[in-house]
């Protein structure tokens, strides 16, 4: 098995070595001084020159750790992965607008007269045409359009009047 993920592997074991005694050094260093090192340290404790540490963190860059775990600053309470962004996840603003709208038109529809409140859900949540509604009121397919017409204006002209305030 770990022959295969050695094969699988898109960095050398060579460079897998150099990239945890760069981990290690740094780790040790800072330990030890209690504070960031300078690249110029590192290149010390290494026994390198500065050009060589550079070609040494280009070989490596690909391979970075971040241990989400680890606390995130000064609060002790608090860890990288919950300070970290989760770019799929909406913000709270987002959240907040969005009931905030959903809010509005429910408000609304329930302000709306009988026929329009039935024809609009007839229309987006059974999913019926204008030709289908128009035959159960028994009016024209037209008659049914101007309806729907009205209701949806009325709605977004509600809604952009309460999102002024």
């Amino acid at each position: 098995m770990l022959d295969e993920l050695r094969r699988v592997d898109w960095m050398s074991r060579t460079l897998r070595v150099k990239a945890k005694k760069l981990t290690d050094v740094i780790s040790a260093f800072e330990q030890n001084a209690g504070r960031p090192a300078t690249e110029a340290e590192i290149a010390d404790e290494l026994g390198i020159s500065s050009e060589e540490y550079s070609i040494l963190l280009d070989e490596v860059r690909p391979l970075s750790y971040v241990e989400l775990d680890a606390l995130a600053g000064d609060d002790e309470d608090s860890s990288l992965h919950e300070v970290i962004a989760d770019e799929n996840q909406p913000n709270a603003s987002e959240i907040a607008l969005k009931q905030e709208l959903i809010k509005l038109v429910v408000e609304r529809l329930q302000m709306l007269p009988d026929m329009q409140r039935k024809i609009l859900a007839m229309y987006y949540f059974e999913n019926l045409r204008l030709a289908e509604i128009a035959k159960i009121f028994g009016v024209t397919e037209s008659r049914i359009c101007q309806i729907h017409t009205q209701a949806v204006l009325g709605l977004k002209a509600y809604i952009r009047k309460a999102m002024e305030r």
